[in-house]
């Protein structure tokens, strides 16, 4: 349910910090992609052991996030598997460094039908990006690097490598899901402590992360940081353009001294749109254009890839958030 208009007037709409330009190159993938070498089929990337079962291959991990990007109600699995006797480079502890030879995939599931898997592959040359198309019967997935449109009847765009890059090219080292506050979990027991256990990561950490704040406060952190942080961070050509930031920084041990806090708030856009001209105005949703802009899809709406409908349940989230933020 998208929440009621607001108090002081305007449409309940979007989010950012107001740039319409601001993700570069073509909407349909068209940008420059190598030409793909790798596997054609999902069975020959080592994920399974045995695709008709589903039985996964020894050395793959299926692991979960702590704040999952929103693709339009799409379920998804998602699978590590790292070179053996490697380690994650995790000097930089907000940016992972992953070693030669890691794999990771992503499955997603929409109404009732297993449509694709992406494959990131760190090869020597450089991190192959493709996704499998899965074919009616459930039984493979084969190599789509042009992407497709409604997979199998639904709604589900399936992604060009172009499009995959540019997200993935974002965030340092490609996977965006794999670092220290996505691996953690609330109550502990995330897969952060798992690669802990395992000796993975170098320097080791010792404990999963919190999150700052609590309730509606911690949520919407964590939304922006799963959903637009791979875009607003210091490594990002956003960010060289830009000095919104929302991903979570693991520094921060409250919301005020968190990047979203420290950017957004009062923050001028650099367009005025959607009736707003502040990233964030506390109190007021509907002056917000982050809000504004991520409750529509079209050229207004954030983000502008990969979503076709608004997610409701999170926007109710970021108005409480914002209705509560003392001016």
């Amino acid at each position: 349910m998208t929440p009621a208009p607001t108090p002081d007037g305007g449409p309940v709409d979007a989010a950012s910090d107001g740039h319409h330009d601001a993700h570069l190159g073509d909407a349909d993938g068209a940008a420059d992609a190598p030409p793909f070498d790798g596997p054609t089929k999902l069975s020959e990337t080592g994920l399974y052991a045995d695709i008709t079962t589903g039985a996964l291959a020894p050395g793959v991990a299926e692991f979960t996030v702590r704040f999952p990007l929103w693709s339009d109600g799409a379920e998804k699995q998602r699978y590590l598997a790292l070179p053996a006797g490697s380690t994650i480079d995790t000097t930089v502890i907000d940016v992972w460094t992953f070693p030669v030879g890691t794999k990771a995939w992503k499955s997603f599931t929409r109404d009732g039908k297993r449509l694709e898997t992406r494959l990131l592959w760190k090869r020597p040359e450089g991190w192959l990006m493709v996704a499998y198309a899965w074919n009616e019967a459930g039984t493979e997935a084969i190599a789509t690097p042009e992407g497709t449109q409604n997979a199998l009847g639904t709604n589900h765009d399936i992604p060009s490598a172009a499009q995959c890059r540019q997200c993935h090219d974002n965030v340092g080292d490609v996977l965006i899901g794999v670092g220290a506050i996505q691996l953690s979990q609330e109550n502990g027991g995330g897969f952060l402590s798992t690669l802990i256990k395992q000796g993975s990561l170098s320097p080791p950490l010792t404990a999963e992360l919190p999150v700052p704040g609590d309730g509606e406060v911690e949520a919407a952190i964590g939304y922006l940081h799963g959903n637009c942080g791979h875009c607003h961070n210091d490594e990002s050509f956003v960010g060289k353009l830009r000095p919104l930031r929302l991903k979570l920084r693991t520094d921060a041990k409250t919301p005020e001294e968190t990047p979203v806090y420290k950017t957004a708030l009062y923050a001028p856009t650099l367009h005025p749109t959607l009736n707003t001209t502040q990233v964030i105005v506390p109190g007021s949703p509907g002056k917000s254009q982050l809000y504004q802009r991520m409750n529509v899809r079209g050229l207004e709406g954030m983000p502008p890839l990969a979503t076709e409908e608004v997610d409701s349940t999170a926007m109710t989230t970021i108005w409480k958030w914002i209705s509560g933020l003392p001016p």
